[in-house]
């Protein structure tokens, strides 16, 4: 089935401002409130609705990047650190529920800028819609699972199905949203299945696949597969979508990841995520670097892509294994205080010296894990290959030495899958988290599910190095985050049946798939 183009020409589309969109660029600051019973005369094109989802839901503003991405999921997943003197942030910061405003944040800016034009989409291009388009409806669900996967895996339960929609909406388990997802993926995927070349409908403002439907289905069907892993040990092992899943095409070249590259035009600070951060201040105060825990994973291994994830210490000299040394994460101050910006390794300049940086959501290397997981019980070897096509993809990625890589995979063990499953998972779920660098989010929840053994013991005592974060994380990992204060507020009877669910409203509390 060609994909129909069902938007007329001389519509306009009518806007009105949503809450929280100060300092959106002009071709996206307002959304619809109420696509069916706009005017006809003033709807014209849905590019501006789909931008506006796709850079708040996959990108984010500065202080969302700052605060969500970086000092909550890329700390919590142990990929960067705020341990040295100089920096604004003990690495006590964050692990304590010390800035209510912080996590709070995390909650509200994305609900608040994705959910109502989300929801509006879907009334657009839904069939009876205004725009009733099944191709470009197909897109908006794959949309909306990326969106709420990633702020169910923050939070539990979540408004899955009337988020944007009602101003109290109901919250659905975690369990009944994953669920819902993988529904909505495996009628997406269906529907995209019949669509040949661009979805029309939503390609003006596509800032992934310019409306690729083949694009959008390899990221339905990886994002799928993802979930079903995720979520299998809790969901009675999930074995007939992942079966579905391996009928269908994945994600199948690092050209294809699902990505957002920043536009380098644009001057203002709030717009440019990580390089913003980096480059807003003067001194180090709101710099990072990398953790202890990445750096040394790779060491022990010997894997060459230390050397594309991070720079070396300042005179120190690229390649050199001991010129790469990492921060500690979450450790007492009478520790930080005493070492130097200097003294460790930067990640990889790309992260904090291009404004264009691309923000990964999605990539091929991860799609290979996945399926290297999918497989590995079956078909050891195909599993194997899979493994070494997401190694090589993932130093790809980060510009590391191909021809060291090669070496690395034809003589490391680390580099081949044990016939012990429960090692075999450990390697997945390692690179699996290498896969997601960068995206601190989703490199949280696969630290969480798989239970990584790289990652130090952070319980607090008087004499160790790592902070008291009693009250906070309870001097472990953080296993999610708390509801915002608004949306109690707002909604109580919402978090009252959200919590009945999930237990505590806590950063210790484990979420439903989290029972490794």
């Amino acid at each position: 089935m060609k994909i129909k183009n069902t938007i007329k020409k001389g519509f306009a589309v009518f806007f009105t401002a949503t809450i929280g969109l100060v300092g959106c660029t002009s071709d996206f600051e307002t959304i619809n409130t109420d696509p069916n019973n706009t005017n006809s005369d003033n709807i014209n094109g849905l590019g501006p609705l789909v931008t506006q989802v796709q850079r708040h839901a996959y990108v984010e503003d500065r202080y969302n990047t700052w605060r969500g991405n970086l000092i909550f999921g890329a700390r919590f997943a142990e990929q960067f650190s705020f341990g040295f003197s100089d920096t604004w942030f003990a690495d006590g910061a964050g692990f304590k529920y010390d800035n209510i405003g912080w996590n709070d944040a995390a909650w509200d800016t994305p609900m608040t800028r994705v959910a109502r034009p989300l929801a509006d989409l879907e009334l657009f291009l839904q069939k009876g819609g205004r725009l009733e388009d099944s191709c470009g409806e197909a897109v908006v669900k794959v949309m909306k699972g990326f969106f709420y996967q990633r702020m169910t895996d923050q939070f539990g339960p979540v408004p899955y199905k009337e988020g944007g929609k009602k101003d109290m909406p109901k919250y659905e388990s975690q369990k009944e949203v994953y669920d819902l997802i993988m529904q909505d993926l495996i009628d997406a995927i269906s529907v995209l299945k019949t669509c040949d070349g661009t979805v029309e409908s939503i390609a003006s403002g596509d800032m992934v696949y310019k409306g690729d439907a083949s694009k959008w289905l390899a990221a339905a069907n990886t994002l799928l597969l993802r979930m079903a892993l995720r979520s299998k040990e809790a969901n009675g092992g999930n074995q007939e979508i992942i079966n579905k899943t391996l009928e269908n095409p994945f994600i199948a070249s690092s050209e294809d990841n699902f990505q957002i590259a920043q536009d380098a035009s644009n001057k203002d600070f709030v717009f440019n995520g990580y390089y913003g951060v980096w480059n807003a201040f003067s001194g180090n105060p709101a710099k990072w670097v990398v953790s202890e825990t990445l750096v040394n994973s790779f060491k022990d291994n010997e894997d060459p892509r230390l050397f594309g994830f991070a720079e070396p210490i300042e005179g120190g000299k690229v390649g050199v294994w001991n010129d790469y040394v990492g921060g500690k994460v979450a450790a007492k101050e009478v520790y930080t205080d005493k070492v130097s910006f200097a003294t460790l390794s930067k990640p990889n300049k790309r992260i904090w010296n291009d404004p264009s940086f691309a923000y990964l959501t999605l990539t091929y290397a991860e799609s290979e894990l996945l399926q290297a997981e999918a497989k590995y019980a079956t078909d050891k070897g195909a599993a194997q290959t899979h493994f070494e096509n997401a190694i090589r993809a993932n130093g790809q990625d980060w510009n590391a030495d191909a021809s060291k890589v090669a070496e690395y995979i034809a003589t490391k063990s680390s580099a081949q899958l044990s016939m012990d499953e429960a090692e075999a998972l450990q390697q997945i779920g390692l690179n699996r988290w290498y896969a997601a660098y960068t995206n601190g989010y989703e490199a949280w929840a696969v630290m969480r599910r798989f239970d990584l053994n790289v990652f130090p013991d952070k319980t607090f005592t008087k004499d160790n190095e790592w902070a008291d974060t009693t009250g906070g994380v309870e001097n472990k990992m953080g296993k999610r985050l708390n509801y915002s204060q608004a949306s109690k507020s707002q909604n109580p009877e919402g978090i009252t049946s959200a919590l009945s669910t999930l237990g505590k409203d806590a950063y210790s509390t484990s979420l439903w798939w989290d029972i490794r």
